[in-house]
């Protein structure tokens, strides 16, 4: 294996950094909206962005039932919200046929109930399923930190049960990023990272966390090179 100060990483930045060729080769595994993928090269990095945040994050980690129960609240708020538009749409669709040839609706309506039908199959699977994700996460942090324990981040490394590890010892086996595309743009973002911290590794995902979000992206930050 690798010294951890050799497995360190960067990403490019929106003022143009271009990262070094000597990340090629190292043994950092990716995974892209959990699926695993390739090892990273220094292509993916500078696709992966880096985030700005306070110089000081403090988070805690949460319970495998409290993660599946913050995710559960976030995609029926996400699917009941576009379930509702796409509801709204249908039964819009529906007024103006019955407004313009009422016969229309006698094929109309058994469609529409039909794909509604087949849309609330889908969705279930799919929240079944990234919540089965969202499990997975979960134990695979509480294997190496427990429930509510802190986590900090700073300029000085990572601090938590007690001790503070410099970022020259933080090797780093796999980065967890998560992809989010539209018709403009795609952008690539860390949302997992595995760690190796002097012979202990420990899991930083931004799900399992109560203020993941920042947790994970400023340690990512903070493991950049200079």
């Amino acid at each position: 294996m690798r010294p951890a100060t050799d497995r360190k990483l960067g990403s490019a930045v929106a003022e143009g950094y271009d990262p070094p060729a000597q990340w090629e080769g190292l043994a950092i595994l990716v995974s892209i909206n959990g699926k695993p993928a390739v090892e990273l090269t220094a292509k993916l990095a500078r696709q992966v962005r880096v985030l700005k945040g306070p110089a000081v994050v403090t988070g805690v980690a949460r319970s495998p039932e409290e993660t599946v129960e913050a995710t559960r609240k976030g995609l029926l708020i996400l699917y009941v919200g576009a379930g509702g538009l796409a509801g709204v749409i249908g039964a819009g669709a529906l007024a103006a046929a019955a407004a313009y040839e009422p016969r229309d609706l006698v094929l109309a309506a058994p469609l529409y109930l039909a794909v509604g039908g087949v849309l609330w199959v889908l969705l279930r699977y799919v929240f079944r399923r990234n919540l089965a994700k969202a499990q997975a996460r979960a134990e695979a942090l509480a294997a190496t930190l427990p429930a509510g324990a802190a986590v900090r981040i700073d300029d000085a490394g990572i601090g938590f049960a007690g001790r503070t590890v410099a970022w020259t010892d933080v090797g780093i086996d796999e980065v967890g990023v998560a992809v989010a595309s539209s018709e403009d743009s795609t952008s690539y973002y860390v949302d997992r990272l595995a760690l190796s911290l002097g012979g202990r590794r420990l899991v930083l995902d931004m799900i399992a966390f109560k203020n993941g979000r920042d947790v994970v992206s400023q340690a990512w930050r903070r493991l950049q090179p200079p």
